[in-house]
């Protein structure tokens, strides 16, 4: 992996400093997996393995896709698709070109509209407002409205949608969403942030009941294993000591005369059986 210089004006730029501390090591991070040309995958599978490879279990890929998206939105990485394929490019990169990009560079920006590519796979429209000089002021518009939805958890739930590739979120998808949280007896933002949480495009309330109690069942039985070694007393090491007294007066005991042994069985009923 080559070196990457981090300039100081980082700490000065208005763009990162808009970003959450999760989001700009995030981005941090991310400057030290892209190429020379600063494009790197937008799988956020990937970028999960290789930007947190020693916290792979504490980061979601929900997680990568929001930060993503948030860097998007301040204008420092650009998304673009080239042959189905999701690829992200940091703006202003700045470093050396060593070698040539083994990723496509983004499509080229129509120079009359100017417009950037679109940036599809986070589920949003593209970058406007790019100035004549090249300028960084980028800005994204927002997502689809659905009343009572937040809007930044709305933007999280089109980046999963588009990674799965499920397209557009239409007034049909909306129908559906509220008619399963309904079964499932929750809020349809409730549903839209489990669908955010689990990787869901859509969401369903059998897949929702069967999470519930999956988690409910771990719950279940950490309290009886606790419960189980709260009340149970370990056993004392050695055989147990009543039972060496017995063994003890079998030893010592005297046996029984054969007269006596005679006289008890002329005593047993006749027809009797053991």
């Amino acid at each position: 992996m080559p070196n990457r210089i981090v300039r100081d004006a980082i700490l000065s730029s208005e763009r990162v400093a808009s970003l959450g501390w999760p989001e700009e090591v995030f981005y941090r991070r991310l400057m030290s997996i892209v190429d020379d040309f600063g494009r790197c995958e937008a799988n956020p599978q990937l970028l999960r393995s290789r930007c947190y490879p020693l916290q792979i279990d504490n980061v979601r890929a929900a997680d990568i896709s929001r930060w993503m998206a948030a860097c998007q939105k301040a204008g420092l990485i650009l998304g673009y698709e080239v042959a189905g394929k999701q690829y992200l490019e940091v703006l202003n990169f700045g470093q050396q070109q060593r070698s040539a990009s083994k990723y496509p560079p983004p499509p080229a920006v129509d120079i009359n509209c100017q417009q950037a590519p679109a940036d599809e796979h986070l589920g949003v429209s593209v970058f406007e407002g790019v100035s004549e000089g090249g300028g960084e002021t980028r800005k994204r518009a927002a997502p689809p409205a659905i009343e009572g939805i937040p809007e930044d958890l709305l933007a999280d739930y089109m980046v999963v949608r588009t990674a799965k590739k499920a397209g557009k979120l239409t007034d049909t998808a909306v129908a559906g969403l509220r008619r399963e949280a309904e079964k499932a007896g929750i809020s349809l933002e409730a549903a839209i942030r489990a669908c955010c949480e689990y990787g869901w495009q859509g969401f369903n309330a059998a897949w929702y009941a069967d999470r519930q109690a999956k988690a409910v069942g771990s719950t279940t039985f950490a309290q009886q294993a606790a419960d189980i070694a709260r009340t149970t007393v370990p056993a004392k090491p050695g055989k147990d000591p009543t039972l060496q007294r017995l063994e003890a007066d079998a030893k010592t005991a005297a046996p029984v005369p054969q007269a006596t042994r005679e006289f008890l069985a002329r005593l047993k009923p006749t027809g009797a059986t053991q």
